[in-house]
């Protein structure tokens, strides 16, 4: 399956440690749970749907539609967002950036390359264009090229952790490897302040080179930088898993259930936005929010090289750029 640039969630299910039981009753229990999240897909669609008929045309709102269409799986539905938001505004990079990564969603790798070029052209001095080309550069395999879009993302002015992570991948694909450990060591200072490089390392270390220390190290400064975020969690229990110390595995796969299930304490931080938002729609203002979510890239640089969603805890809705790195 080809990864999207804006979707890194590790998510387990209960099963990993659950006991064993009948056949009769673990069928039941599944078509229940199955019949529970048919009911709140389309329940979270329909108002979805509802939002959408009354939230009106501006550019944020339209791009915020279509990571929503896109986080639940619904990328058709997300295109035809994309098409109006781009019939208002050809020339708003985010548009192209996010239609790069449905494009991706939907396994089609020459359009996505198109749509992050598009991007680059418009926003020439952000890295996360050429770091989306260079992910998916890497799940077709072309490491040589996608080392290039590393290359000229590392080059731009905005600092960005994931490009360093996506060159350290691509050159040991390559088999230089002596690179790629420079590449990861320059990763690993940016990833100091930033959960997605930290994350992003961590996968490297842990998937690709399997050095489980440096990757433990990684997830655990995740969990410092943002500690709601049970995706760390999840990947600390598979690693204690692996090691065959299931006590630490299982303590960690409990907490990151539990912060999973936990609404974000994050949420509250949107309300103020959008009461915001509708105040100034309301004295006619509309068209500076527009011109800010023509530059509303998934994951953004925050100056310091690290990155930030524009939604709660860098989510599946939009979460940072750079792929799950593949054995």
């Amino acid at each position: 399956m080809m990864p999207s640039s804006r979707k890194t969630g590790h998510r387990s299910g209960k099963a990993l440690f659950s006991q064993p039981v009948p056949g009769r009753a673990s069928r039941a229990a599944r078509e229940k749970d199955s019949d529970a999240d048919g009911f709140s897909d389309g329940l979270a669609l329909f108002l979805l749907h509802l939002a959408r008929r009354v939230a009106g045309d501006e550019l944020g709102v339209l791009l915020d539609f279509a990571r929503a269409y896109s986080a639940m799986g619904l990328p058709n539905m997300a295109l035809l967002v994309l098409h109006d938001a781009l019939e208002a505004d050809a020339t708003c990079p985010a548009c192209h950036f996010v239609l790069g990564s449905v494009f991706q969603d939907l396994h089609k790798p020459e359009e996505a390359i198109k749509a992050f070029k598009n991007a680059a052209e418009l926003d020439p001095e952000h890295p996360l264009p050429w770091v989306a080309m260079g992910d998916t550069n890497m799940w077709s395999g072309d490491f040589t090229a996608a080392l290039d879009c590393y290359d000229a993302a590392v080059a731009k002015p905005h600092l960005h952790g994931c490009a360093h992570v996506g060159r350290a991948h691509a050159l040991h694909r390559l088999g230089r490897t002596g690179e790629s450990t420079l590449a990861a060591r320059r990763a690993r200072e940016i990833a100091t302040d930033c959960f997605i490089t930290s994350y992003k390392l961590g996968l490297f270390h842990a998937v690709v080179e399997g050095n489980t220390d440096s990757a433990i190290e990684c997830f655990r400064n995740c969990i410092r930088l943002e500690p709601d975020d049970d995706r760390a969690y999840s990947m600390l229990a598979d690693i204690y898993m692996f090691r065959e110390d299931h006590d630490k595995a299982a303590e960690y796969r409990a907490i990151a259930e539990k912060k999973h299930n936990a609404p974000s304490p994050k949420l509250s931080e949107c309300w103020p936005r959008d009461k915001k938002r509708r105040q100034e729609q309301e004295l006619g203002r509309g068209t500076e929010l527009g011109r800010e979510g023509k530059r509303q890239y998934d994951c953004d640089d925050d100056g310091s090289g690290g990155c930030r969603s524009s939604d709660s805890g860098v989510s599946a809705a939009t979460t940072a750029v750079c792929p799950v790195p593949t054995a």
